[in-house]
């Protein structure tokens, strides 16, 4: 995810909220040597700084990257990944969902190690059974009349 998209989909269904966001690996944009000369150029007078920061603004505005980063990220063009959260109040039960999603089938544990722990006991996964799979759902349930959550991990193909 390279942005802060204001208009990320938040969608209510009928006991509660989900959303969903693609990501893959993060590039960066590094300026060459004749653009860093070129804005240094470009900020030696007032009037020029002025002109010079409002093309980096547009460019920041079009590009939805954060004011405050000296280096802006860009998204790659392969999108793999997805993780989708629901988040469903039924009663005195809120349950939180998230499933990650591998656009190539290929989830492996040297890409995630799960490291899931639910009021500080530990949930593992084995290394064997997470080859090639192309979900990873995670499902919190929170009771309030329990004193501790449940916590569900399945890995699957769909």
């Amino acid at each position: 995810m390279r942005d802060y998209d204001s208009d990320r989909p938040l969608r209510v269904t009928g006991s509660g909220v989900s959303t969903s966001i693609s990501f893959g690996e993060a590039q960066y944009l590094f300026p060459s040597f004749l653009q860093r000369l070129l804005l240094r150029a470009g900020s030696m007078t007032p009037s020029s700084s002025r002109f010079t920061r409002s093309l980096i603004d547009r460019y920041r505005i079009r590009r939805r990257t954060a004011a405050n980063q000296s280096v802006a990220s860009v998204a790659g063009a392969s999108q793999r990944f997805t993780l989708e959260r629901q988040i469903e109040i039924d009663g005195e039960t809120v349950r939180i969902t998230d499933v990650l999603r591998d656009r190539e089938n290929a989830l492996s544990p040297e890409m995630i190690f799960p490291e899931l722990s639910v009021c500080g006991v530990a949930a593992s996964l084995l290394r064997t059974t997470f080859a090639k799979a192309s979900m990873l759902r995670v499902t919190k349930t929170i009771h309030t009349g329990e004193p501790e959550p449940q916590l569900e991990v399945e890995l699957g193909h769909g």
